[in-house]
């Protein structure tokens, strides 16, 4: 039997905040989420600067946000009215019972979660797999609506690539080139 998951976001955000500050009490934290996890560092960002903490980094890693016309245009991807599929169209048996029902409940929690604005820089990085050009545009305005001043950069990769070691090599070096050297004069 494992752990009961997290009911929120939130209550995620809470015990990943309290953890964060048990290793290093005071900003400037630079945080980064991929995927689902955009929206748990998101809300960490929120929180810690609702404590008066700078949040000097927030980087998201082809995050997703619940937006309706995105979640129309993608929310049968990988599934057919069997059940899920893989990319070669059959019938896929690495996929359980078990991960369908956590996809569900990551996005029940992404559509009951109310995004609150931080005020970290933001890096937005958005995978070539996105369907096209216009749900980047929404991705991007979307986050920016709770993201302030946000930068958005394009990466060569499908999201099940985003962190093979090349990719996660390009990320790092953003980071460390934006934002670590800066914080430590």
């Amino acid at each position: 039997a494992g752990e009961e998951p997290f009911g929120s976001i939130e209550e995620m955000a809470r015990k990943y905040v309290q953890a964060i500050q048990s290793v290093q009490k005071n900003g400037p934290y630079h945080l980064v989420g991929y995927s689902f996890g955009g929206a748990v560092a998101q809300e960490i960002a929120y929180m810690l600067e609702s404590k008066g903490q700078t949040v000097s980094m927030l980087g998201l890693i082809d995050a997703i946000i619940p937006i309706a016309e995105i979640i129309n245009s993608v929310k049968n991807t990988g599934m057919n009215e069997n059940g899920p599929i893989s990319k070669q169209g059959n019938q896929s048996s690495a996929l359980s019972s078990r991960i369908i029902a956590e996809t569900q409940r990551v996005k029940k929690r992404l559509e009951q979660h109310t995004f609150k604005p931080c005020h970290a820089n933001t890096i937005l990085w958005l995978t070539n797999d996105q369907d096209n050009e216009n749900n980047k545009t929404l991705l991007a305005n979307a986050w920016g609506t709770y993201c302030k001043n946000i930068e958005v950069l394009d990466i060569d990769a499908s999201h099940d690539e985003l962190l093979n070691h090349k990719n996660s090599f390009e990320i790092t070096k953003v980071i460390n080139d934006r934002y670590v050297d800066r914080d430590e004069t």
